[in-house]
C-alpha cells in the first residue's frame, strides 16, 4: 500500500462506509492522515473507523445525511474540532439509481437522486471552501463517472447528476484556485462495489468485458488515485479529471 503526502492532514470523506469511500479512508490513514468517515450508515462506518484505529490510526465518525445542509454543516465543523481543521476533503457520496428510460423516473425518484449525487455534493464543497478560504487553501477531490463525458444506455439520471458534478468541479477550480484551493475529480470504471451490483438487471460482468483490461476495477485501486488527488504529490492539479477506469474512456 502506497503512502501519499497526508502525514497529519484533516481529511473528510463522505460515503465512507464501504466501496471507495472505505478504501480511501484506509489509505489516507495509512498515509499518517487524521480522517473523518461520514455517511449516513452509521454501522457500518463506525466499522470503518474501528479498523482504522486498530491499525495505529486516526479516526473518527461523524453521521451525516448530504441532503441536508445543516448535517454537512455539522460534519464540517466535526472535524475542525476533533483535527483543528480540513485540509483535505472527498466528496465521494452518491446513489447509482434504477437506470433505464427517463421517462420512466417518477419525480420523486429524481428529485431524490439529484438530492444526494448534485445537490449534496454541492452542500459538501460549499462549506469546505469557506472552511479553507480562512485557513489558506485546501484539496477537494468529487467522484465522477464515465457517463458524464459519454452517452451510456439507459443509465437515467444518474448521467445528469454526474455531468452536474463536472460543471461543479470545473467551476470551482477556477474560483478558488486564488485561495490556494485545488478542486479535482476522480472518474472510476467499473468497480467492484455494492453500489454496483445493486442495479437491478445490470449484468456487472458484461459491464467489466468493455473496459480494455478485460476486469472490474477493485475499490483499492481507486482509492490510489483519490488519495494522490487529496494529498501534496498532486499540488499543481487543479480541475482535473482523472480516470482510473481501465481504459474505458478510450
Amino acid at each position: 500500500m502506497t503512502k501519499y503526502l497526508l502525514q497529519d492532514k484533516s481529511v473528510v470523506i463522505t460515503g465512507g462506509s464501504a466501496g471507495i469511500g472505505r478504501a480511501t479512508a484506509l489509505l489516507a490513514a495509512h498515509s499518517g492522515a487524521r480522517v473523518t468517515v461520514a455517511d449516513i450508515n452509521g454501522d457500518a462506518g463506525k466499522v470503518v473507523v474501528e479498523e482504522i484505529i486498530d491499525a495505529g490510526g486516526t479516526a473518527q465518525f461523524v453521521e451525516t445525511d448530504i441532503t441536508q445542509e445543516d448535517s454537512v454543516e455539522h460534519l464540517i465543523a466535526e472535524a475542525i474540532n476533533a483535527y483543528g481543521r480540513v485540509d483535505a476533503a472527498f466528496n465521494n457520496a452518491a446513489v447509482s439509481g434504477k437506470g433505464g428510460y427517463l421517462h420512466e423516473w417518477s419525480s420523486e425518484e429524481y428529485n431524490q437522486h439529484i438530492a444526494v449525487t448534485l445537490t449534496g455534493n454541492f452542500y459538501c464543497l460549499k462549506h469546505e471552501v469557506r472552511h479553507m478560504i480562512e485557513a489558506g487553501g485546501g484539496s477537494i477531490v468529487m467522484t465522477t463517472a464515465g457517463g458524464a463525458f459519454r452517452m451510456v444506455p439507459q443509465i437515467g439520471v444518474y448521467s445528469i447528476a454526474k455531468g452536474g458534478i463536472n460543471n461543479l468541479v470545473k467551476q470551482a477550480a477556477f474560483d478558488y484556485g486564488k485561495y490556494g484551493i485545488r478542486v479535482n475529480a476522480i472518474s472510476p470504471g467499473v468497480t467492484r462495489t455494492a453500489m454496483l451490483g445493486g442495479q437491478p438487471g445490470q449484468d456487472t460482468e458484461n459491464l467489466a468485458a468493455i473496459q480494455p483490461l478485460g476486469r472490474m476495477g477493485e475499490p483499492h485501486e481507486i482509492a490510489e488515485g483519490a488519495a494522490w488527488l487529496l494529498g501534496d504529490n498532486s499540488s499543481f492539479a487543479t480541475g482535473t479529471f482523472l480516470d482510473v477506469d481501465g481504459g474505458l474512456s478510450l
